[in-house]
């Protein structure tokens, strides 16, 4: 298992958790895009246990909350 691993993170330069991550807040970008959903929703959908868990890992993968990505791409 480990070896698996170690060849998914040399293949793709990122830890797996990481690299999910980083997809969910892809997955997050586009539903704020289409702007019919809560923040609630957003969150429930994209595997976060709250908003403020969902707010925090959107700002620090992107650099901005999901309030400001909202205002910027609408």
């Amino acid at each position: 298992m480990f070896e698996v691993f170690c060849t998914f993170q040399r293949k793709i330069r990122r830890f797996p958790h990481q690299y999910f991550l980083h997809l969910r807040i892809q997955h997050a970008q586009e539903l704020l895009k289409q702007g019919d959903y809560t923040m609630e929703d957003i969150a429930q959908f994209c595997g976060f246990s709250d908003v403020p868990h969902f707010s925090n890992a959107f700002k620090k993968i992107t650099g901005e909350t999901p309030e400001q990505f909202n205002t910027l791409n609408r």
